[in-house]
């Protein structure tokens, strides 16, 4: 959960002075003297271009041993829309959602089960992997017994 500007992938102005951007030539990287503004467009770049890891991913209430199993391009994005949507009401599973209104959220368990590794070549797709990665993990849940939200 992001409590801080560290946790959420963001930097304090403090760390956003002492940062060496990875990926620029030594030649474009900010001087002292040059504006903030110019530093910060280069690390927004940066972030903009760096890649997520994609893979499945469960939310867990462990009270009624029941999951939510999915995949996704953009883990720790999905991981944190998800926690978002049920606390203020608006996630698409609506029992899901109403476990956890009835639960609390100390119910719930975010968990990540499988990732796959960004590859140097962005232009391959990893969706026929997460479909596979998904449909293994979910065979191997139903064979431990997990019971699962419908889809929506």
């Amino acid at each position: 959960m992001c409590v801080d500007f560290l946790t959420c992938g963001m930097l304090s102005v403090v760390q956003f002075r002492s940062i060496e951007i990875r990926g620029l030539a030594p030649e474009k990287q900010p001087k002292g003297g040059r504006k903030m503004e110019t530093d910060r467009k280069a690390l927004v770049r940066l972030y903009k271009e760096t890649p997520r890891p994609a893979g499945i991913y469960r939310i867990r209430n462990e009270a009624a041993q029941r999951s939510l199993v999915r995949s996704t391009p953009d883990l720790q994005g999905i991981l944190n829309r998800q926690r978002f949507q049920l606390e203020h009401g608006s996630h698409p599973s609506k029992d899901l959602q109403r476990d956890w209104h009835e639960l609390g959220p100390d119910a719930f368990v975010f968990e990540t089960l499988d990732e796959l590794k960004p590859k140097a070549d962005s232009k391959v797709d990893p969706a026929s992997e997460l479909r596979v990665l998904l449909e293994l993990w979910v065979e191997k849940l139903t064979a431990a017994g997990e019971s699962f939200y419908r889809s929506f």
